[in-house]
């Protein structure tokens, strides 16, 4: 697995984008750690494989499955569900409610994160 991940900031929230090798599968990965009533979790994991892509949704601290994307581009389609949802799915992790600071800035990071995955060296 390539450990190599560009980071962004969002206040208490970073995400990290990788591209992890799994062999027969892999692809971008977009991580996101922010704070619980426990502490710093990674909250969100969108894996955005070739072959089995899927997300997480309290991946570091709950014992719950993944849930399949269905969608012929997986990446395109985890920005827009943490663009739109992203709300939504902090409250499902459990996790600390996001700023109207951070929401406010939130589009810019996504567009960074999008960016980034787009540019061919992240290409899995």
């Amino acid at each position: 697995m390539n450990l190599d991940a560009t980071t962004y900031k969002l206040g208490r929230y970073t995400f990290k984008l990788a591209d992890r090798d799994l062999g027969d599968d892999g692809g971008l990965a977009i991580h996101v750690y922010g704070p619980t009533l426990s502490g710093d979790e990674e909250v969100l994991r969108f894996d955005c494989f070739r072959h089995q892509p899927h997300y997480h949704i309290a991946w570091s601290y709950r014992d719950d499955p993944f849930i399949p994307i269905e969608a012929t581009d997986p990446f395109a389609w985890a920005i827009d569900k943490l663009r739109t949802d992203f709300v939504q799915l902090l409250a499902e992790a459990d996790a600390v409610p996001a700023s109207a600071e951070e929401l406010h800035e939130l589009d810019e990071v996504l567009n960074s994160l999008a960016l980034s995955g787009a540019s061919p060296d992240k290409q899995g």
